[in-house]
């Protein structure tokens, strides 16, 4: 069961970095991108990049995205994949 912290805004889920660790095999893959959370489990067999994709699974993805020099689509499409924020660290 995975423990989902609300903020003001209830309609966005936050999830830790410790949550998300544990999403990192390619039954179960979420990453993190610009500090917003996706789900790409059902993506990444259809990844155009093939299975490299999955080096990501489970972390912040950015750089490995902005590495390899994604168009402006691919970022797009990311969209119908999200499920919320990274929690922030308190002060």
């Amino acid at each position: 069961m995975i423990s989902i912290t609300l903020k003001s805004d209830d309609s966005v889920k936050y999830f830790t970095i410790e949550q998300i660790k544990k999403h990192n095999k390619k039954e179960d893959f979420w990453t993190i991108f610009r500090d917003k959370v996706y789900d790409l489990t059902d993506f990444w067999k259809t990844h155009p990049g093939g299975d490299i994709i999955l080096e990501g699974a489970g972390k912040d993805m950015t750089f490995l995205f902005d590495d390899i020099g994604h168009s402006h689509d691919a970022e797009i499409l990311l969209k119908q994949y999200y499920i919320g924020e990274i929690e922030k660290p308190r002060k």
